[in-house]
């Protein structure tokens, strides 16, 4: 994303946005565990399509801004 600068502008603005990273309490073990009872029904999934859209989606636009050089706007 380009921000305005008046003074000069070939200067690009990026807003660098972060949040909290969940705490993580299980092992890649437990994740696949998890798997095979939810497809089987038997409890929910841990990880929601959602989250892995959302994952998805950042990968793609990494992969774009560095194609390119430029920042690419993300959600």
């Amino acid at each position: 994303m380009k921000g305005e600068n008046f003074a000069n502008p070939e200067i690009q603005v990026v807003l660098i946005v972060t949040e909290e990273l969940p705490e993580v309490t299980m092992t890649h073990r437990n994740y696949f565990e998890n798997y095979v009872r939810a497809y089987r029904g038997k409890e929910e999934f841990l990880v929601k399509i959602p989250e892995v859209r959302r994952v998805l989606a950042l990968m793609e636009a990494i992969r774009e801004s560095a194609k390119t050089g430029q920042a690419v706007q993300f959600e």
